[in-house]
């Protein structure tokens, strides 16, 4: 995987938020922008995450080249 990791950036559906134990979830819906909360994918299961707290977003590099277009 070409992936570029962020630091302290809100999130959107479709980034991987890895946790401090190098887990990785999938984040499914921003529940609240302000303070970084999403639903996020883990094991199967939906959970409720912090990612600005608890995690590092990876984003392709496809969709980067994409946001500096516009």
């Amino acid at each position: 995987m070409n992936h570029k990791l962020h630091n302290a950036i809100l999130p959107q559906p479709g980034d991987v938020l890895l946790d401090r134990s190098g887990k990785e979830m999938i984040v499914l819906e921003v529940v609240d922008r302000l303070s970084g909360d999403c639903y996020a994918l883990y094991n199967g299961e939906v959970k409720l995450v912090n990612a600005l707290k608890s995690s590092v977003v990876k984003r392709p590099k496809e969709e980067q080249k994409n946001e500096k277009k516009n």
